[in-house]
Order: C-alpha cells, then structure tokens, then sequence
C-alpha cells in the first residue's frame, strides 16, 4: 500500500481507521534511531486494509474502481 498516492480516509465516517493510519510509525531503538519494523498492536484495520486489498497486489498492483 505504500506505493499508492494517497489514501483518503474520512475521519468523522472512520476515526478508527484515520487513527491507525497517521499514527503508524516505525519503532525507535534505545538511541532513537529507527528500526526496520512497524510495531504489532494497534493496527486492525491497517490488516483489514491489506487483506481486503491482498489479491489485486499480488496481481501486479492495486488498480483503483473506475
């Protein structure tokens, strides 16, 4: 999902998902460096996200509805 443009999430309609989504951030190691995982917890819908989209992203990217 990191190579779409944008994702637009409406924040009154899904605050969970416009929570999860701004505030998913790589973990810091003990000198504040960054580490090369996403932190496992908070993210149900970020994995709804990419299950749901799954299929078209194997298939060579994800193509929006027209």
């Amino acid at each position: 999902m990191q190579g779409l443009r944008a994702i637009i999430i409406d924040p009154v309609r899904c605050p969970t998902t416009a929570r999860e989504y701004t505030g998913y951030h790589y973990e810091k190691d003990n000198q504040g460096n960054f580490k090369a995982i996403y932190p496992d917890g908070d993210d149900h819908t970020l994995d709804a996200s990419r299950y749901g989209l799954e299929k078209n992203m194997k298939k060579g990217g994800y193509v929006p509805w027209t």
